[in-house]
């Protein structure tokens, strides 16, 4: 995607939420962001999952932000697939989840604190390396926010895992 495109996308919504390098899935009526580095598997978890009858929201990069109303929601954008012919409507974000490649099926819940420094860390914001130093802090309150509001885990799965089974609900 064009950097002025994913600019524009994280100032619309700065100070009130942010564009994630993240694939979205809807679970259970709300959106799950899968976040990982390039080639980390982002894209095959929302295909695997689409196969398993989970609608896509959003692939690649994915915009989470804050209403009026106070609701944090997965905003379909650019990224979308387009499968029913239908742009999906933002949906409430349930969770996030950091995906690993290795010991397949750990899956574990991270503290605010660390969710938000893994967040950082590996560069799970999109457009923020191109926005002004002084944008940049909004962008990290976010992720702090969403940190501490939604959980966040890390999923290690090798692709003959299934990932519908992983994200059960049973430690949720």
């Amino acid at each position: 995607m064009r950097k002025s495109i994913l600019r524009a996308q994280a100032r619309a919504v700065k100070g009130r939420g942010a564009v994630f390098h993240a694939s979205a899935v809807l679970h259970e009526g709300k959106g799950v962001l899968f976040l990982a580095p390039s080639g980390g598997g982002k894209s095959r978890a929302a295909a695997v999952l689409r196969n398993s009858g989970f609608q896509i929201l959003g692939d690649d990069s994915t915009v989470v932000s804050r209403g009026t109303d106070g609701v944090w929601r997965v905003i379909p954008c650019a990224s979308w697939i387009w499968e029913s012919g239908q742009r999906p409507d933002p949906v409430e974000l349930g969770y996030l989840v950091i995906l690993e490649k290795g010991e397949p099926g750990l899956k574990s819940r991270l503290s605010p604190a660390y969710a938000s420094y893994r967040i950082l860390r590996e560069r799970s914001l999109m457009a923020y390396g191109d926005v002004t130093p002084e944008e940049r802090p909004d962008f990290r309150r976010t992720v702090t926010e969403v940190s501490i509001k939604f959980p966040v885990y890390v999923l290690r799965y090798s692709l003959t895992d299934s990932l519908p089974q992983l994200l059960s609900t049973e430690d949720r």
